[in-house]
């Protein structure tokens, strides 16, 4: 019998589905980046804006913040 995983919120140390995570994020964000490696092992890029310093700045912040430890 195969366990049921239930969604409480909050960060975990377990791999998320990829999927999953993006539908968490629905109707939340004002701009989004989403960074990753799709099926063929290539990059994947996407934004809901252009401006490229907007996401510079963006993730610098997060960058930083992940590095102090800041996402939990």
């Amino acid at each position: 019998m195969a366990a049921e995983i239930i969604p409480i919120g909050g960060y975990t140390n377990l791999d998320i589905e990829p999927n999953n995570v993006l539908e968490k994020a629905i109707d939340k964000l004002d701009i989004n980046l989403v960074l990753g490696i799709d099926k063929n092992g290539e990059y994947y890029f996407a934004s809901s804006t252009s401006d490229k310093w907007k996401l510079f700045d963006l993730t610098e912040q997060f960058r930083r913040r992940l590095i102090n430890g800041d996402f939990g």
